[in-house]
């Protein structure tokens, strides 16, 4: 049994710049200037999305060191997320 097969959400890494781009036109946010620190391994950004619109911006999340530093929905607030 698959253990995540029921959530309505996943998570997506970026694969390239432009995705990083999107992602900050989507939002609204200024995730395409995280690259260098991509790049430098001081950051980790994931895409969550949900499952029936895996094509739709839903939540930016940055990581550091395995750890949460921000979550983000549209327009840089807070990510508040209801199943």
């Amino acid at each position: 049994d698959t253990p995540f097969k029921d959530d309505p959400f996943f998570i997506r890494c970026p694969l390239s710049v432009s995705d990083l781009q999107e992602e900050g036109r989507n939002q609204h946010n200024c995730v395409a200037t995280y690259v260098n620190w991509i790049i430098r391994g001081q950051s980790q950004v994931l895409f969550m999305r949900e499952k029936k619109n895996p094509d739709t911006s839903l939540v930016t999340i940055e990581l550091q060191e395995n750890k949460l530093v921000q979550a983000k929905a549209l327009f840089n607030k807070k990510a508040k997320i209801k199943k």
